[in-house]
């Protein structure tokens, strides 16, 4: 197998409110590529981690505190017996205890034991941390979740709109990618809660457009609720032709306002493909034209030989040949401007 190209570094220094988020995907990259390469032991993954971390994550990494040991769980005979024996003996009752629930009942008392029952359960801790990786990952995660802007996070989840060139299908996509996950590892909540009660409140609320629910405009009533309701046979033939002008004006506005233009490709067309600029020497555009061979609006799908890639069109400008037969005209004298006739 061929050698896999190494993964790019965790940048931390564009936006440091979002870091927690680059950091999870980027040891998300990492543990792929240790799979990938097929390296199983602890120090050579540590050491690949600290490696292709960067500069600055590796700086701000030597500067961590170690991580407390946690209390290691009793397993000696000995140990078991000492804590059971520190317990106070329980007086007799009749009939005797047998059950554990009224054991601890006794041990703790009639209020302690109500109140104990009256907490939520406490989650299972994780394994103390033994593996060399396993505690640098726990030392920067623990860094960069703090560096997370919770409120800010949270504002942008709950404040998210639906873009009007944008269906429910991208929309639910674009939630589920870039804001819900993040929001419900913050609020300690599952994300599908969060999710399900943002599109029912979507679904129950008028668009600004047809003036109706997208719930009636496709289930012809209102959600249920507490209140009786009743299903409408309205005609709602207007509501999408009224819906498709108002759409074609926000994106005229839109366009407007992000000073966008069509593109002139074609397909047959040949197109040069701009790479993403990694430092100095870097070309602005390969060498290598592409064809193309689909559009769709500005998208456009372009193929070199074996390779396909779909990109917006402001990722092409057309391959102009070098024309051989190509006649330069000759440059004449420039005149000063005073002795022009």
């Amino acid at each position: 197998m061929n050698m896999l190209p190494s993964i790019p570094p965790l940048d931390m220094r564009s936006d440091i409110g979002n870091i927690g988020e680059r950091w999870a995907k980027w040891i998300q990259r990492l543990e792929n590529y240790l799979v990938a390469t097929n390296i199983v032991d602890e120090n050579r993954k540590t050491a690949i981690l600290l490696h292709l971390i960067g500069e600055d994550a590796y700086d701000t990494y030597m500067s961590l505190p170690e991580i407390p040991e946690s209390d290691p769980p009793l397993t000696s005979p000995f140990e078991i017996a000492d804590t059971y024996m520190s317990l106070p003996e329980i007086p007799e009752s009749d009939p005797p205890l047998t059950s554990p629930f009224e054991i601890a009942k006794q041990l703790i008392g009639e209020d302690a034991y109500d109140t104990y029952m009256s907490l939520p359960e406490i989650p299972e801790s994780d394994p103390p941390l033994t593996s060399p990786f396993e505690i640098a990952k726990q030392k920067l995660k623990a860094y960069f979740e703090r560096k997370v802007n919770i409120d800010f996070e949270t504002f942008r989840f709950r404040d998210a709109k639906q873009m009007s060139d944008e269906t429910i299908d991208q929309y639910y996509t674009r939630l589920l990618k870039q804001k819900s996950l993040i929001c419900s590892h913050l609020d300690n909540v599952k994300f599908g809660s969060q999710l399900q009660q943002l599109l029912l409140t979507y679904w129950s609320i008028p668009h600004a457009t047809t003036k109706k629910t997208p719930y009636e405009l496709v289930f012809k009533q209102e959600i249920h609720n507490l209140l009786p309701s009743i299903s409408t046979t309205e005609d709602n033939g207007n509501v999408s032709k009224e819906e498709e002008q108002q759409r074609m004006k926000h994106k005229t506005y839109a366009d407007s306002k992000r000073k966008t233009r069509p593109h002139n490709f074609q397909i047959g067309d040949q197109v040069l493909y701009k790479i993403p600029k990694a430092n100095a020497l870097t070309p602005a555009y390969e060498t290598s034209p592409y064809t193309v061979i689909e559009m769709k609006g500005t998208q456009i799908i372009a193929k070199q030989e074996n390779h396909t890639i779909t990109r917006n069109a402001s990722f092409f400008k057309h391959f102009v040949k070098p024309d051989s037969d190509r006649i330069i005209p000759s440059l004449k004298p420039s005149v000063p401007r005073g002795l022009r006739m």
